[in-house]
């Protein structure tokens, strides 16, 4: 979908598949840390891990119902 409307916009392939590449490294980069410091800080207060997850898997679902909503 993204190459396409790069093609339409007379955008050279490689030119968007490196800046492609490098955007989502670097949102997936920082995901994964994001991911990592939670599981550290969960370590120290297990009997809430629960709790944390639902609220995780709670504000996720809603962060791509945004996002989908704004795509129409």
């Amino acid at each position: 979908m993204y190459g396409a409307e790069a093609g339409r916009a007379g955008v050279p392939a490689l030119d968007w598949l490196g800046a492609s590449a490098a955007a989502r490294g670097s949102r997936t980069l920082t995901l994964g840390l994001g991911f990592a410091a939670f599981g550290l800080l969960m370590r120290r207060h297990r009997r809430h891990y629960g709790r944390c997850l639902i609220l995780l898997g709670g504000g996720f679902t809603v962060g791509l119902s945004l996002i989908v909503h704004g795509w129409s």
